[in-house]
């Protein structure tokens, strides 16, 4: 049963993750998302059930030669990750919805733009001053 509870936990925190990075990447984004305490709760909370999903997991194939899985739990295992994968999906499709850009969305380069500022100058003007520790060319 502990693998159940393992997936379970990991299906969470997919859904949690993908739910939080919708909020969080909107064009406008609701206040709460402002916050930088939110965004360390949000970041703790996925790490933590991430974690503690895996520990579960890595338990239950430890005591596997003791307690095996039953089919009923293989079943709720099967459930738990198809209904995770749509619900994912579903998910996704709704952060979508809120205005980020696709992929085919984005113009492509005409080439007309101002050049990379790397390439600019022919590199003869003055050279920075040497720092602590930094050895003469």
């Amino acid at each position: 049963m502990l693998a159940v509870y393992g997936v379970l936990l990991l299906a969470f925190t997919a859904l949690f993750f993908i739910w939080a990075h919708g909020q969080f990447r909107r064009p406008a984004p609701k206040k709460w998302t402002t916050w930088e305490s939110t965004s360390v709760v949000v970041a703790l909370t996925v790490i933590g059930l991430l974690s503690f999903g895996i520990g579960l997991i890595l338990k239950a194939a430890a005591g596997f030669a003791s307690n095996p899985i039953s089919l009923f739990q293989a079943a709720m295992v099967a459930v738990i990750v198809a209904g995770s994968v749509f619900l994912g999906r579903a998910l996704r499709r709704l952060s979508l919805s809120y205005g980020t850009e696709q992929p085919g969305d984005v113009p492509a380069p005409s080439g007309d733009g101002p050049a990379p500022a790397n390439d600019t100058g022919s590199g003869d003007g003055p050279r920075p001053i040497r720092g602590p520790g930094r050895r003469a060319a």
